[in-house]
């Protein structure tokens, strides 16, 4: 369903915003209730948003995969990703940025 619109888009964009779309396919899915093929996509944006080391995705990835693991009931594994969510989110304040890279040189 959305998949077509992602593989249109992929070739414009960069690294950053193919996360950025990742997140907002993977949401869709999530609303409509596929919340295997949501993790699948917020998955791949967690991925790139890793190896692009952007602090904000990869928090919002990590917090977006809590909340499919909460409508499963996994109350655990949501729990896990929310508290990897907030650190790199706390640690990115105490830096006044979260933009910064995850391995400095």
């Amino acid at each position: 369903m959305f998949k077509n619109l992602y593989e249109q888009l992929q070739p414009h964009v960069d690294e950053d915003t193919k996360a950025y779309c990742l997140m907002g396919i993977g949401e869709m899915y999530r609303d409509y209730g596929k919340l295997d093929q949501a993790q699948i996509y917020l998955q791949d944006a967690l991925s790139i948003s890793q190896k692009q080391q952007n602090k904000s995705n990869i928090a919002k990835s990590l917090s977006m995969l809590g909340d499919l693991e909460c409508l499963r009931y996994n109350s655990e594994e949501a729990e896990r990703l929310y508290q990897n969510s907030l650190e790199i989110q706390q640690f990115a304040l105490l830096c006044g940025t979260l933009s910064i890279p995850l391995n400095p040189p």
